[in-house]
């Protein structure tokens, strides 16, 4: 137990990185007819590595806890996951445990001294969960206010096609394909695209300068 704990300790990064593109690209390597299925579990060791991240924190262990719980509530509870009321729920805790784990990643890049495995892996993690937070954020606001973006498609739809909203926005790319119709939608989106812009310009910074530093 102890030698899987200063493993993880000594590479958790490495470890976030991996759970995101489960996460973000797993349903690739399965037939789609399947998504529904494996699409709970990607959520659940995501939320299994975070919990692993803040284990030292009893406040933030507990939160993930329930985040767990309340995730394997909605997904086999059939009348609470068709409920509107209950996605938005789910919205704003992912939101939460995103930017806790975002700032976490944020802070152990700006104390790195040296360029490692572990830091590449932070920084490619936090552009992700950037992306993913702002994801969760147009849900939150598709689903409080519908038809805040055009072109989302049906309703099983609606997330995955968000998500690839935020990082086509995130990414400054811009197909056109999908549009913020609403001025909250809008503003997100500037938001986003502020982030994004800033996330990339300021950490590669950080980056250049302590390779150069270490050199």
């Amino acid at each position: 137990m102890s030698f899987f704990k200063h493993h993880f300790t000594r590479n958790k990064y490495e470890y976030v990185l991996v759970s995101l593109l489960l996460l973000l690209f797993g349903q690739l390597f399965f037939p789609q007819r399947f998504e529904s299925f494996f699409t709970p579990f990607f959520l659940i060791q995501n939320l299994a590595v975070g919990f692993l991240v803040f284990y030292e924190n009893k406040w933030w262990r507990r939160y993930i806890l329930f985040t767990l719980f309340l995730i394997l509530g909605f997904e086999f509870i059939e009348f609470v996951r068709t409920d509107f009321f209950g996605e938005k729920v789910k919205a704003v805790f992912y939101i939460i445990y995103f930017l806790a784990l975002s700032l976490k990643t944020f802070q152990y890049v700006f104390q790195q001294k040296k360029i490692d495995r572990g830091m590449i892996a932070a920084v490619f993690s936090g552009f992700m969960m950037l992306a993913i937070f702002g994801g969760l954020l147009f849900y939150f606001i598709e689903s409080s206010a519908p038809n805040s973006f055009s072109n989302l498609g049906e309703e099983g739809e609606i997330y995955p096609n968000l998500q690839y909203f935020s990082f086509i926005t995130t990414l400054t790319i811009g197909f056109g394909d999908i549009v913020p119709l609403t001025f909250v939608a809008k503003k997100a989106t500037m938001l986003l695209g502020v982030a994004g812009n800033f996330y990339t310009v300021f950490v590669a910074g950080i980056v250049i300068g302590k390779f150069i530093k270490d050199k």
